[in-house]
Formats: structure tokens, C-alpha cells, sequence
């Protein structure tokens, strides 16, 4: 899925299916499927195709604005924290909200008291094939089976409740049932498990589907609605009052964590990482009243 939207951003731009595969390196086809793929997924039409040209429709202009911030600040972010001559690195997989909306913003802390070993950050999810050694180490939200040759690394246990803009909040009446509720594709079940926890009913004015958990996020952010937030990630969100969550957060009895193979564990380098990562998940408690 989030292969697709580079794709899509270049078609965008290019306002050609020809040229955007021109840039891409890609063929036509290669191009035409992304797009078409894209667009059976999120379930809407994302461009219109003319003669010579491609228009976006309103669906497009509005995944073409988010696509563009993620992708330009993912771009900066990865080159920022690059290796630069020989210097050591660490490979580092991280799932790609929890890198977009906690790591990355604290990274720069990392780098400018430890500026070798660099960290080259990778975003991806689920389980991770060390055996290819692609990667040092990946933080995960820990709700797969896990392999019995790796060490854990415990981060933080993972709360999660309804947020939106506080004035989104105060335009439905302070009422979750007046609210347009905001569900992921990837995890479809959020809303379902909330509600059975806290013994709210499932009813919501309305309902929109997007397709990837950073997308959710970000249209709480714009005032499309109500999503169910981690508190990782948006634990920023809320103390700059971007966000509020009326009901504060409830247990989902799965936690945050660094999987790594125990001989890559052995390395100082990657205790000292390790360790600052604890320290930044440390203040990742919930503050008395928010549960």
C-alpha cells in the first residue's frame, strides 16, 4: 500500500501516467496497476484519465496533500540521519507511523550528542527476517508471534482512546455519536475493541475507512473525525493541543518494543541506543487523569 503513493505523487505531478513512469523508471502498466490498486483500496477514485492528461479528483487532491507532507518529511528525515563517509551505523526498522509521529522527531536529540554510530532508518512492519541482515534492530508494536532467537526490549505498554481537534469535538456536541468515527485498514478492529472495553456502544454519526493508521491520524488532525489513537503516537499531538481525547485511554494489553538478535544486543553502540530509547519511552506513562 504505501509503495503505491510515491507512485501516485508522481503521476500527480507529471499529470501523465507516461511521464510519471518515465521518472519512476517504471513501465506504463507498472504505473496503471499502482494506481488502480491504490485506488480499489481506499474504495474512491483518485484521478481522472483524459486523452493526454491526468486531473485529480477532490479524494486525490486531498491523499495528494498528505502524501506530499509524509513523503517530503520521511525524505529529509532519512537523509538527515544518513552515515556520511565510514562512519558505523545502525540499521534501524521502525513501523511507519510510530517513526513518523515519535522516533523521528527525537532523533535529532540522538544525533547530536551521538553523531557516530549513525542511525539509517528503515520503516516497515510485523515480523522481521534478521537472518538477512538488513536490519541491526526493529521497534515494533509487539502483536505478532515472535521468533524464539531474538531479545525484546521492552518500550511501553500501549493505551489507546478516541482523539480529535478540540474543536472538532465541540462542533459534534461533545457527542461520539454525532462524530464521524475514522477506521484503518490496518487496524480495522480499533474502534470494536474501544467500545467493548469501555462498554460504549458502536454507533457513530458516520463512518470513514482509510487505508493506512498515519492516514487516520492525520485526518483527526484536519477535522474529519474521531480516530482511535495510540498514545505514542500521539502523545505530541495532545500536549501542543493539536488533539484531545475526551475519554482519555484504556489498556489494549499489547506493548511497545526492540526486537534484536542477542549478538547485535552485545555491542556497545547499540546498548547506549537502546537505552536513550527506553529514556524517551519513559516519559511515555500515562499522566494521572488520562485513563
Amino acid at each position: 500500500m504505501l509503495s503505491a503513493l510515491p507512485v501516485f505523487r508522481a503521476v500527480a505531478r507529471q499529470g501523465n501516467f507516461t511521464r510519471a513512469a518515465s521518472v519512476l523508471h517504471l513501465t506504463h502498466g507498472a504505473v496503471s496497476r499502482a494506481i488502480a490498486q491504490l485506488e480499489a483500496r481506499l474504495g474512491v477514485t483518485l484521478c481522472v484519465r483524459h486523452a493526454r492528461h491526468v486531473t485529480l479528483t477532490p479524494e486525490g487532491e486531498r491523499l495528494l496533500s498528505t502524501t506530499e507532507l509524509m513523503l517530503d518529511e520521511l525524505s529529509d528525515a532519512v537523509e538527515a540521519i544518513q552515515p556520511t563517509g565510514g562512519a558505523s551505523s545502525l540499521r534501524v526498522s521502525c513501523e511507519p507511523t510510530l517513526a513518523m509521529r515519535w522516533l523521528m522527531p527525537r532523533l535529532g536529540e540522538w544525533q547530536g550528542y551521538h553523531p557516530h554510530p549513525a542511525v539509517v532508518l528503515h520503516t516497515a512492519g510485523g515480523p522481521v527476517d534478521f537472518a538477512s541482515r538488513q536490519y541491526d534492530m526493529a521497534i515494533r508494536r509487539l502483536d505478532f508471534p515472535l521468533p524464539r532467537d531474538v531479545m525484546v526490549v521492552p518500550l511501553c505498554p500501549e493505551w489507546a482512546g478516541p482523539v480529535c481537534a478540540p474543536d472538532y469535538w465541540q462542533s459534534v456536541g461533545q457527542r461520539l455519536d454525532q462524530a464521524c468515527w475514522l477506521h484503518s485498514q490496518t487496524r480495522p478492529s480499533a474502534w470494536a475493541d474501544w467500545c467493548q472495553g469501555e462498554g460504549q456502544p458502536e454507533v457513530a454519526g458516520q463512518h470513514q475507512s482509510l487505508a493506512h493508521f498515519y492516514f487516520v491520524l492525520q485526518a483527526a488532525l484536519d477535522r474529519l473525525g474521531v480516530a482511535i489513537g495510540s498514545w505514542p503516537l500521539v502523545i505530541d499531538d495532545l500536549q501542543a493541543g493539536r488533539l484531545c481525547a475526551p475519554f482519555g485511554f484504556a489498556p489494549t494489553q499489547v506493548d511497545y518494543g526492540v526486537i534484536l538478535p542477542e549478538a547485535v544486543y552485545q555491542r556497545d553502540e547499540v546498548q547506549s541506543f537502546l537505552a536513550q530509547l527506553q529514556r524517551w519511552a519513559s516519559v511515555l506513562a500515562l499522566p494521572r487523569g488520562e485513563r
